[in-house]
């Protein structure tokens, strides 16, 4: 159980790099100020820099809590491996019942 306790944080930590990955990628994009730039007339570029400030602050949130959650699954992987090499060095403690031979009736 523990075993598979530990791939699965090993399988949520790859997919939290690749997700913190992607977040850093999206801040840095969105920082650009080339990105500010409306092509349509209809939208004034203040709300532009609304919405990618706005974006931005939800990224970096998305970016904070996956940090924080790398960090405990990180800790949960230490754990399930002190558990499993634990395991290895148990020792199987075998108690031995010895039964008392029964006496026979005596007759009277």
């Amino acid at each position: 159980m523990v075993t598979i306790c530990l791939a699965m944080y090993m399988v949520s930590l790859l997919g939290l790099i690749v997700s913190i990955g992607y977040r850093i990628y999206l801040l840095v994009v969105y920082s650009h100020p080339y990105i500010m730039m409306s092509r349509d007339d209809y939208v004034s570029r203040d709300e532009v820099y609304n919405h990618m400030v706005q974006v931005a602050c939800v990224e970096g949130m998305l970016f904070a809590s996956s940090l924080c959650v790398f960090a405990f699954l990180i800790f949960l992987s230490v754990i399930a491996g002190f558990a499993i090499k634990s395991t290895h060095t148990h020792q199987i403690i075998v108690q031995h019942i010895v039964m008392r031979p029964q006496r026979e009736a005596t007759s009277n």
